[in-house]
């Protein structure tokens, strides 16, 4: 970016962010944070972001203002309305729908924003997101996906962003079923995942070498109860050129949680279970080019196998 023009708007929209986020924390400490001039300053404060990944989508990627935009803004207030939720007494319905209201407009409008970055770089590099642009983007996305921003066309960095923004559009969908409450009176909210699962399907048709959206799918199938499928989910998204590290975690802690079920349902069977996981652990761990690991496995599983049909 050479420019002179341009470098002087990208100092004035970080300048601004600093601005708007100084406001914002000194404000938060006395007012609440969901008060209407909070935020106003909010929705500067993300609108000076989205100018810096307008002004110099390079500049924005090398330093992960995308990331620093979804937690400084919008995940930080979601944090704060779950925690206002959680701090009302299921009896006390009319308040709770009052609040979930609010939280519920909030999400919508934080949808719309993402929705107009997208578009607003579409129209920027003339970028039409259909299924041949997807081909043609990700036909050499081994060699560019992991590259340096620097070396990076900026039709790669544009889609980039816009694989962030659908996912960011898939959470905040998620959270607006997640979070919906009982009406006032008693009657269970009706759920839709369908709008997540457009924008994730979406961010996986943009990057599908990436991980992260098949961990988010993993996260709904585990918030569900259905672990078979967050278990798919979480290694599909490890099992990818650009795997997403947090799904190991989450993978570890879905299969102790039906290791437990199945010590409930089955417990003379706890000891075949337990030698199965341990077999699979172990193998996980190990380098792919490690020579035993075959034989390991086959003995491990073999035995399992044994106990199960003694």
């Amino acid at each position: 970016m050479s420019d002179p023009t341009t470098v002087q708007r990208l100092k004035v929209a970080i300048r601004n962010v600093e601005d708007f986020r100084a406001q914002l924390k000194s404000t938060l400490e006395t007012t609440r944070f969901n008060d209407r001039y909070i935020m106003e300053l909010r929705k500067r404060l993300g609108e000076a972001y989205g100018e810096i990944v307008s002004i110099d989508v390079r500049y924005a990627v090398k330093h992960d203002v995308e990331q620093t935009l979804w937690k400084g803004v919008f995940y930080s207030t979601i944090d704060s309305y779950r925690s206002l939720m959680s701090s009302i007494p299921k009896h006390n319905r009319k308040r709770l729908c009052e609040v979930e209201e609010e939280f519920l407009d909030y999400l919508s409008d934080s949808i719309d924003f993402y929705q107009q970055r997208i578009q607003r770089m579409q129209t920027r590099c003339a970028l039409k997101l259909t299924l041949g642009e997807f081909v043609r983007f990700n036909a050499a996305g081994r060699s560019w996906v992991s590259s340096a921003a620097d070396t990076l066309k900026e039709e790669h960095l544009v889609l980039l962003s816009c694989h962030r923004c659908f996912l960011f559009m898939g959470d905040l969908a998620r959270y607006r079923e997640k979070f919906k409450v009982d009406d006032q009176w008693g009657n269970p909210p009706q759920r839709d995942w369908t709008n997540m699962k457009a924008f994730y399907n979406k961010a996986i048709k943009l990057l599908p070498i990436h991980g992260n959206a098949y961990n988010q799918f993993g996260v709904l199938a585990f918030d569900l109860n259905n672990v078979p499928s967050a278990v798919f989910y979480y290694c599909r998204a490890l099992a990818v050129v650009q795997p997403f590290q947090n799904a190991k975690s989450d993978l570890f802690h879905a299969l102790d949680v039906n290791a437990q079920m199945f010590a409930k349902m089955f417990p003379s069977m706890q000891a075949v279970h337990d030698s199965y996981l341990r077999t699979h652990e172990e193998l996980m761990k190990r380098k792919p080019k490690d020579r035993s690991t075959r034989t390991h496995t086959q003995t491990g599983i073999a035995s399992a196998v044994a106990k199960w049909l003694v």
